[in-house]
């Protein structure tokens, strides 16, 4: 039996290699057809099409062509499902059953489309406000777009909703179409060609359970959804909430919102909670602008705003954390109150994003500020407390002072995401490498990991580049010399206002034209301890050239005829 199974290992693992090998072929660079070893070219890739989508010139640039890799692997995984049932011992019942476990899986990774999947690309570029416009695509070949992966979260593009419900305090937000009627019914009828038992017996008594505990087929309450789910988070700045934490100082924080939205083509899972509580007291019933709203008051105190509320619109089933946020989200949908959508701060970080799409991610820095500051609270309580990393790596993992928006959506040939940050998509590139590098250093070398440029740096860095981009367009603008002196008011224009928040407490200094900004640090950031000053890198020698160019020029002088 081991011998048999170590045969199967070694057998795909080389499998595994020859997939690859067979992967690494030359490419022509701007067609993406492979040249083989006669040097004529006869297969064709997707590099056209994909990076014809992407932007050059950043500090991100990929394509990867994955028709070599994906391509059958559903038969694949059959293929080694009767190698299983040919060389691995045991009763003809149990090589009967792993036979079939492995045509199911073969079956599902077909359903999912992922084989369609013909390349991958990413990029990255700053935009006019510093932050980087970063754009992902997965592609496929037009026509080629059957499976799950380009149908459960919608098919077209469409207005994002969404955008409409989101209060102006969100500070995180995400959005996406999800079709589960179609994945529930994909899973039932699978199980059932595949003709497992047990597996069939699982799914029947979990639709039981559901059942007794609520009153309602599954079945029936899937398909009453409307194939769109969103999450919001919201900080109220004038409210405030405190906890006390282990080192036995209170931690004060902004009130925070929380609510999930689903679609609902009917109400039938309201009206079924509505019965429920019908005889419970603590229940508050409000009707108001054609929304119903139960509000369940919890008997204990609490250090947080807690007042679960269930209310049903016309369109969408909402459970938020309080009655207040689940109206106020109700009121922005109306247009009875500004959204997101009016602030200022959107305006610039939505710039250039598309406005139709399948979902959407919204992430302020200041959800992010808050996380590294309950961090922070955590590690002062003393050595150990941070489990078996240390403190150098919960820090690094950390992304504070960054806002993100992102959207996706599906096209003819596949999907694209569009996301604006003010982090350089670069720093999230290292975290996993940076995660790496802190274990090991955890275990092995403290001091190596207080040594290495930790995602803050970075990040710092990132924003004097910006600081200084604008520093130089408003100069170029206002027909400056250098010396001049600038204030953050002449440069808002040109920035994201979170371009001048602090990432680590930092406090960040413009100084005039031609002299680079700074950042001067009041803690530890890496292997810079307070009081250390951080600019941003060199300028190309492009952006050095063009700056040369704006300069005036001394006027030449005329010079005497040369004497025979």
């Amino acid at each position: 039996m081991k011998n048999a199974i170590s045969k199967l290992c070694h057998s795909a693992v080389l499998l595994l290699l020859l997939t690859s090998i067979s992967a690494c072929k030359q490419r022509d660079r701007m067609t993406g057809e492979i040249i083989n070893k006669s040097g004529t070219k006869n297969e064709t890739t997707s590099f056209k099409q994909v990076t014809s989508q992407l932007d050059e010139g950043g500090p991100v640039y990929l394509y990867l062509s994955s028709e070599s890799v994906v391509t059958n692997i559903s038969q694949k995984v059959e293929d080694f499902g009767d190698l299983i049932t040919k060389n691995v011992s045991g009763t003809e019942q149990e090589k009967d059953l792993a036979g079939r476990g492995m045509i199911l899986a073969s079956r599902l990774i077909r359903l999912t489309g992922i084989e369609t999947i013909s390349g991958l690309g990413l990029s990255s570029v700053q935009n006019e406000y510093g932050a980087y416009r970063t754009r992902m695509v997965l592609h496929h070949y037009k026509d080629k777009n059957h499976g799950l992966l380009w149908s459960l979260a919608g098919k077209q593009s469409h207005n994002l909703d969404g955008l409409d419900m989101l209060p102006t305090n969100t500070v995180y937000a995400f959005f996406s179409d999800l079709n589960l009627g179609m994945l529930n019914k994909t899973i039932q009828e699978e199980l059932t060609q595949a003709g497992i038992p047990e597996a069939q017996k699982r799914m029947d008594m979990v639709k039981d359970q559901f059942s007794k505990m609520t009153g309602l087929e599954m079945n029936d309450v899937i398909d009453s959804l409307g194939g769109e789910i969103g999450l919001l988070i919201t900080a109220d700045d004038t409210r405030k909430g405190r906890l006390p934490m282990p080192s036995g100082e209170t931690f004060e924080f902004p009130e925070i919102g929380i609510a999930l939205i689903v679609k609902a083509s009917n109400d039938m899972v309201f009206n079924r909670v509505e019965t429920l509580m019908k005889e419970n007291p603590q229940v508050t019933r409000v009707e108001k602008d054609g929304a119903r709203s139960l509000t369940f008051k919890l008997p204990i105190p609490l250090p947080v705003a807690l007042a679960p509320t269930l209310t049903q619109t016309k369109e969408y089933l909402i459970l938020g954390s309080t009655f207040e946020l689940v109206e106020k989200i109700v009121a922005v949908k109306s247009g009875a109150q500004k959204g997101l959508r009016t602030t200022e701060e959107w305006k610039k970080i939505s710039s250039k994003i598309p406005e139709k799409g399948n979902q959407f991610f919204y992430l302020h820095r200041s959800l992010g500020d808050l996380m590294g500051r309950v961090q922070a609270e955590v590690m002062k309580s003393g050595p150990g407390k941070t489990g078996p990393f240390p403190k150098e790596l919960m820090s690094a993992l950390v992304v504070t002072g960054s806002t993100f928006y992102a959207v996706g959506g599906l096209t003819e040939e596949g999907w694209k995401g569009t996301m604006n940050s003010t982090l350089n998509p670069s720093v999230l590139a290292a975290l996993p490498a940076i995660a790496i590098a802190g274990m090991s250093a955890g275990i092995v070398a403290p001091a190596v990991s207080k040594a290495r440029v930790t995602p803050q740096e970075s990040n710092i860095r990132g924003k004097l580049k910006a600081i200084d981009a604008a520093k130089e367009q408003f100069a170029l603008e206002k027909n400056l010399n250098l010396g001049a002196e600038l204030t953050p008011e002449d440069l808002k224009d040109f920035l994201l206002p979170e371009s001048l928040a602090p990432v680590a407490g930092e406090e960040y200094v413009i100084n005039p034209v031609g002299t680079a900004a700074e950042a001067r640090l009041t803690q530890q950031v890496g292997s810079l301890p307070p009081g250390a000053s951080i600019t941003a890198e060199k300028r190309s020698a492009n952006a050095r050239k063009k700056k040369a160019k704006t300069q005036p020029q001394p006027e030449t002088q005329p010079q005497p005829e040369p004497q025979p």
